[in-house]
Parts: C-alpha cells; structure tokens; sequence
C-alpha cells in the first residue's frame, strides 16, 4: 500500500493532474525549440546518408538530370512524374556535384522542414505538447525518415503538404491576400513536384466547402472553388504533355497488380503507416492496435464542440487521401505504400493531440499515455535502424561496378541489363574514360 502510494505521488510530480506539463517548458522561446526540433528532424535523415548505393529509382532521378535541363521536356522524364523536383536535382548537381551525399540530401532537409512543418501546425493548434510529441513521432517515423534518404520527389512532396495546410490555417485564422497567395502558390509548386498533391487540395477543399455550406456562405464557397480551380489549371501544361506521351498507359504498365479489397488496403496501409512497409510481425500489430486504441479513447474524450475548423483540416487531411488512393487503385492498380506518406503528417498530429488528450486524463491513463509513447518510439527507432542495416531496396550497383572494373580484363566478364534505370546507374558508377560509356555497355547476359 505504501509502495502504491509512493508511485502515485511520484506520478502526481512528474505529470500534474488536469493539464500535461508543457514540454516546451525546458526552453524559454519558440526560436529554441523550433531549432531543437529541427535537429530532431535531421539526426535521423542525415546518418547513413551517402553510405548505400543509389537504387533502381534513385539512378533513374540521376539520369533524367544528368544532361540539360530541356530534356525533361523532351522525353527523358516519363509521363507519371511531374518536373519540379527534377528542375530543383538539376541545379543542385549543377552546384555541389553529385555524389550520393549531394544527390540525396535536397530529400533529407526536406524532411527534416517536414518536422518543423509539424511542429508549428500544432502550436497554430494551441497545442504546445502535442505539437512536440508530433513533431517527434514524424522525425522517427520509419516511411518518413527512408524516403527522407532517398533521390526522390517523395520528401519534398510531404514538406509541401505540411507547409500548405499550415498556410491554410494561418489564412483562416489571419486573413489578408498574402497569406491566401502564398497558399495558392506554394499549391501550384506541389502540383509541380507529385501528382497525389491532389489529394491535399482535395482534403481542405472538403473541409472549406463544408464549413462555407453549413453556414450557407455560398459566395465565399464559390470563391474558393474558383481559386482551387485556377491553381489545378496551372498544371495543364505539363498535364497536355503528359496525356500525349501516353501517361495513363505509363501508369499501368509501371504498376501491374491487382486492385486491392477494402479489407486488404486497410491492413497495407495501417501497417504502412505504421512501419513504412506492409509488415511489423507481431509486435508491428501489438504497435498498431495500441495507436488505433489511443485515438480511439482520446475522441471520446473530446466534447462535440472541441472539433475546431483546424481539427477537422488535420481529419480530412488524414481521410480524404486515404479514400481517394483506394478509389484511384480500383480504376488503375497504383498502390504503393510510398503514397501514404501524403498523410504521415496528419497521423502523427492526431496522434500527438490523442496523447496530449490522455495526458489530462486521470492518473491511470496518464501512465497509459507515456509508456505507449515510449513504447512507440523504441518500435519505430528499431524500425528506422532496420532500415539503416538493411536497405529495402539493395541492388548493389556500386558493388557490381566495382567489380566489373576490377576484372573487365577478365575473359567472359560483361554487365547485363534489365532496364534503363541500370543503364543510369552504370552510367553513374562507371565514368572513367576509356572504362565504360553507355553507348558501349553490353545489353545480354553470359560468361
């Protein structure tokens, strides 16, 4: 009895009853802590970073840039991506060179913007503790931080999307033309850098229409049709070209599977949110059940009244892209788990607001509350370590190109290639005179 007293008293110090003890409070400015996070976000993105051989994808972005910049209009950028972030890789190796390090880390900061992204949506929330638990469930997530490392649009597509709906709150609460422009336009820039950018102007659109309807506001909400409009018509340029090249047909024939049921792409992407793959063994489900019971137990908690326009931004956020890539994989099979990074952000913010909501709670849930994140935290460390260890995807061309130069004198040694990205990446890795050039590489297979 004693014992149990002690604890609850120590319990009672650590995490005062009726409110979470700021965690903020360890700095005395947001400028401190938003550096802190930022820091948080980049640990994890930059180790390891130049270490791995560029992959498949990733000797793809290489060759795309590799030459001027007019050929990502002329052919050399397949119509299922858009330019921008190829435009932004182009100047990047232009300036600093193009070693692993240089080639990857645009995706790294940008993750790492990502994180702060989250951060200060959630103290535009007024939420001071959750917005710090979120910012640290994004900068550990294991589908966050892997194409953090990555030459990928993937990273730069998520900051996007977290800075939009952070301009979105900011807009609304302000008001003022600046802060709707740089909305719009920060819109058009993620248009220009993943297709699924969609999906996010699709979220606060539902979220704006609804608030606009309810209140029978149908100018305004006609308004706001009319400007989503002008900044989708930006795209139809490249749309145009896309469409002529064959993009739908290029979609298909680079994702050939089957469409998922509804119960099957449940499961893929809880575990991909989860664990960036879709799979965690046992514990990766006993993680998953714990997520879904905290969420579950904190919107009990929350009064009818408390879903404020900014919640229900961070709702539809998390819902309208889930629902759209389900309806989209149905009319052409395109599910990849890479695609819920779109929503990664608002996971870890309702996540972070669950917690927080937990932490007001009694004594009994307020313990529930940190060894769950603590719990949490641990699995998605062991999972971005996994990562680090064991890439996901480990072709081994820096390996292979060493090796072939080493014995290239040797009788029966040629290269074989099963695709144009393996011609990009030999390409990279075998660049001394007189060693190999694309035009030479042998196209069969033998010894």
């Amino acid at each position: 009895m004693l014992r149990t007293s002690a604890a609850r008293g120590l319990l009672a110090v650590a995490l005062p009853a009726g409110r979470p003890a700021s965690i903020t409070v360890l700095f005395r400015s947001p400028i401190a802590t938003g550096l802190v996070v930022l820091l948080l976000g980049l640990v994890p993105r930059l180790y390891h970073l130049g270490v791995q051989s560029l992959w498949g994808d990733e000797a793809y972005s290489m060759g795309v840039v590799s030459g001027n910049l007019d050929r990502l209009w002329t052919g050399a950028l397949p119509p299922d991506h858009v330019p921008g972030y190829f435009i932004m890789l182009w100047g990047v190796t232009r300036l600093f060179g193009n070693s692993e390090l240089v080639l990857r880390l645009p995706s790294a900061l940008a993750g790492a913007a990502a994180v702060v992204g989250v951060w200060a949506i959630g103290r535009a929330l007024k939420r001071e503790t959750a917005a710090i638990l979120a910012a640290v469930l994004m900068a550990l997530s294991p589908l966050a931080v892997f194409w953090s490392q990555q030459v990928k649009p993937e990273a730069l597509a998520v900051t996007i999307a977290v800075w939009s709906s952070f301009l979105l709150l900011a807009a609304w609460r302000r008001g003022g033309t600046r802060w709707w422009v740089a909305y719009s336009l920060l819109n058009v820039v993620g248009l220009y850098v993943f297709y699924f950018h969609f999906f996010v102007l699709a979220a606060h659109s539902v979220v704006i229409l609804a608030w606009h309807a309810r209140r029978r506001e149908w100018a305004a909400a006609l308004r706001w049709l009319a400007l989503q409009c002008l900044v989708c018509a930006t795209l139809a340029p490249w749309l145009v070209l896309a469409l002529t090249r064959g993009l739908f047909g290029e979609v298909a024939r680079s994702h050939a599977q089957m469409p998922l049921s509804l119960g099957q792409y449940a499961l893929e992407s809880a575990y991909g949110l989860l664990a960036g793959q879709p799979y965690g063994g046992p514990l990766g489900a006993a993680v998953l059940v714990l997520m879904a019971t905290l969420i579950a137990v904190a919107l009990l908690r929350l009064r009818r009244n408390a879903l404020t326009f900014e919640l229900s931004v961070l709702g539809a956020w998390l819902v309208v892209p889930l629902a759209a890539l389900y309806v989209l994989q149905l009319i052409v099979p395109t599910y990849e788990t890479r695609y819920l990074l779109m929503v990664i952000p608002a996971f870890c913010l309702v996540l972070g607001i669950s917690l927080e909501e937990l932490l007001k709670s009694r004594t009994l849930l307020r313990l529930a509350a940190v060894v769950s994140t603590c719990f949490v935290v641990v699995f998605w460390l062991r999972m971005d370590i996994q990562f680090y260890e064991t890439p996901l995807y480990a072709h081994g061309f820096r390996e292979a190109a060493t090796y072939f130069v080493n014995h290239r004198e040797d009788n029966g040694i040629i290269l074989g290639l099963r695709g144009e990205y393996e011609m990009y990446a030999y390409d990279y890795y075998l660049h001394e005179p007189g060693h190999y050039s694309t035009t030479s590489l042998p196209t069969v297979v033998g010894t």
